[in-house]
């Protein structure tokens, strides 16, 4: 499967899709990338249409001005739009799982199902990582 880049609201984007059919969107938790889905990919694109993305400011995709959850919601409407999906199942990973538990809340009549992996509504980030991101 090669991966391919378009350009979304003037940032660079990445992402990979094979199969046909019913289509799958695989979402990627935080200082993740497409790859986190290797193995659903190579079993599910026999039955469906998979397609794996980098996240804004993750992999080899350009960042967005603002990493919050609702930009990356309607960064990931802008997606669908951008390659054609109209409908779709959303997976989604822990940061990820937020994404498309807002996206499904946002754009309803485009999810299909909603798949949810180690994820909450609200995920919470260590004073730690927080701290670093402000430093760097």
């Amino acid at each position: 499967m090669a991966g391919r880049t378009i350009m979304i609201e003037g940032r660079k984007v990445y992402y990979k899709s094979t199969g046909n059919g019913l289509p799958v969107v695989f979402i990627h938790g935080a200082c993740e990338d497409h790859s986190i889905w290797n193995q659903q990919v190579k079993h599910l694109s026999r039955l469906c249409k998979t397609v794996v993305l980098d996240l804004p400011g993750h992999g080899k995709s350009d960042p967005l001005r603002e990493a919050l959850i609702d930009s990356y919601s309607r960064f990931l409407s802008s997606f669908l739009e951008a390659v054609g999906i109209e409908k779709a199942v959303i997976v989604g990973h822990s940061m990820g799982g937020a994404i498309a538990l807002k996206f499904c809340l946002m754009q309803p009549a485009k999810v299909l199902a909603l798949i949810l992996v180690d994820t909450g509504a609200k995920l919470g980030v260590h004073p730690v990582f927080m701290e670093a991101i402000r430093k760097d």
